[in-house]
C-alpha cells in the first residue's frame, strides 16, 4: 500500500500537468437573498446572503453527489448556484469574484480563470485550495487559482451552466 503522501504528491502531478485555458465565467444574475428572514435550504437557485452568525455548516450537494462541507463565519457570504447547491465564500474575497453592492444584484467578475477538463480514467482525490477533499471525476473541470495556485474541482454540468465553453 502507498503511504497517504505519495497519493497526495501524485493528485498534484496530474493537477499541475493538465491543459489549462483562459476561460471566463458567463454573466449571470445573483438576486440577493436575506439570510435573517429564511434559511439557507430556502434559498433560490442564483442567489446569495450575508451569513448572520458564526458557525453554520454549509453543505455543498451537486446533482453528482455530495462535494464539499464548510463552516461559514458570520458575514461569510453564502451563493446558492444554478443547481441551489450552496457554497461559502469568505466576505473579504467576495469582491474580487463578483460584482456589484452587497443587497443587490451581483454577477461573476469577468477576468479569465485557468480552467482543465480532465479526461483522466481514474477518479483521484485531492484538496481544495480552502483543505476540503475534493473528488474529480472523468468530464469534471479544475480551476487553477491565480492567488495561490491551488485548485478546485467544478462538475461537468455546473461548469457548462456557469462557464463559456472552453
Amino acid at each position: 500500500m502507498k503511504p497517504f503522501s505519495q497519493y497526495i504528491n501524485e493528485s498534484h502531478n496530474i493537477l499541475s500537468s493538465l491543459n489549462y485555458n483562459p476561460v471566463k465565467k458567463k454573466r449571470i444574475m445573483y438576486l440577493f437573498y436575506d439570510l435573517s428572514k429564511g434559511s439557507i435550504n430556502q434559498m433560490p437557485k442564483l442567489s446569495y446572503g450575508v451569513n448572520p452568525e458564526d458557525g453554520v455548516k454549509v453543505t455543498t450537494v451537486l446533482p453528482d453527489g455530495k462535494e464539499t462541507d464548510n463552516t461559514a463565519t458570520k458575514n461569510d457570504i453564502i451563493m446558492s448556484g444554478t443547481s441551489r447547491e450552496k457554497y461559502v465564500i469568505k466576505s473579504a474575497k467576495f469582491p474580487k469574484l463578483y460584482e456589484g453592492s452587497i443587497g443587490g444584484k451581483v454577477y461573476p467578475e469577468q477576468s479569465d480563470r485557468m480552467v482543465a477538463l480532465y479526461t483522466g480514467k481514474d477518479s483521484i482525490s485531492f484538496t481544495a485550495s480552502w483543505g476540503e477533499q475534493m473528488v474529480l471525476k472523468k468530464g469534471d473541470y479544475v480551476v487553477r487559482e491565480k492567488d495561490d495556485g491551488g485548485y478546485y474541482r467544478i462538475a461537468k454540468a455546473e461548469f457548462e451552466k456557469t462557464y463559456n465553453p472552453l
